[in-house]
């Protein structure tokens, strides 16, 4: 286990998006901040408990990797029309408080779809589960991650890192199967386009001529409806996502 060592994980992505991700997550943990690194550089990175206190470097971006799923997951549900926010380099501080230049570690390090990492220390009820009132509350992305710490720890996160990639009708179905066993929390559950959704959905993930391919044609034609494209998809499937994780933090209105 490192020692003593204080790293930062540099983030690649449009300009407008690291700021966001810098105003989102200026408190922590986890952090999203700007660094001075050599030779004369500003650079937006992630800063975390968890990148400190893995084993190397390799393992520390591992982590970023990871938490950086979520954190994309989070702010998709946000804004769909999001951009995707990758890591980069990995940074070590001395003992002065200056930050070396970076090493690369991306082509050994592989990103395991079952990795789990815990947001420590975000909270969103006071004392004798009283809700803190929403003012003093974290921005809703940094709330929500810190579901991933909580009883629906597995839940949030699978359904985070599903739409912290670029998500396709795959994930959008394996976000919208989790949550709609809670359709009851959510207001105004909007019916006749989650069909519309799930009728499309389904000819992506089973084969036209398939009894489950027909069927979805068939109903496609009974409403009258072109085939769903993936940017509504993912916008109904944001505005879904929102209201469940606004509902498991105690957030509202969704």
């Amino acid at each position: 286990m490192a020692k003593n060592i204080t790293r930062a994980v540099g983030l690649e992505g449009e300009t407008s998006a690291l700021a966001d991700l810098r105003r989102i997550f200026n408190a922590g943990p986890p952090r999203v901040v700007e660094l001075e690194v050599p030779p004369d550089r500003k650079i937006t990175a992630l800063m975390a408990d968890d990148l400190n206190d893995a084993a190397s470097g390799p393992d520390a971006l591992a982590v970023a990797q990871r938490l950086m799923a979520l954190i994309n997951g989070a702010t998709f549900a946000l804004d769909s029309d999001r951009s995707h926010i990758n890591t980069a380099l990995v940074y070590e501080q001395d003992a002065a408080g200056n930050w070396n230049h970076g090493t690369n570690y991306a082509s050994l390090t592989v990103l395991q779809g079952g990795g789990r990492l815990e947001a420590k220390g975000l909270v969103v009820m006071g004392p004798d589960e009283v809700p803190i009132p929403p003012e003093d509350k974290p921005p809703r992305p940094a709330t929500w991650i810190a579901l991933a710490d909580g009883a629906d720890a597995d839940s949030v996160t699978d359904i985070l890192h599903a739409l912290g990639r670029d998500p396709d009708w795959f994930d959008l179905w394996k976000a919208w199967e989790m949550i709609q066993g809670d359709r009851h929390v959510i207001p105004s559950w909007p019916s006749d386009d989650i069909e519309w959704f799930c009728s499309t959905a389904t000819l992506y993930r089973h084969a036209r001529n398939s009894q489950q391919g027909r069927k979805a044609l068939k109903r496609l034609e009974e409403m009258q409806k072109p085939q769903l494209a993936l940017t509504e998809a993912r916008r109904l499937t944001a505005r879904l996502v929102t209201a469940w994780l606004n509902w498991k933090a105690g957030l509202y209105p969704a």
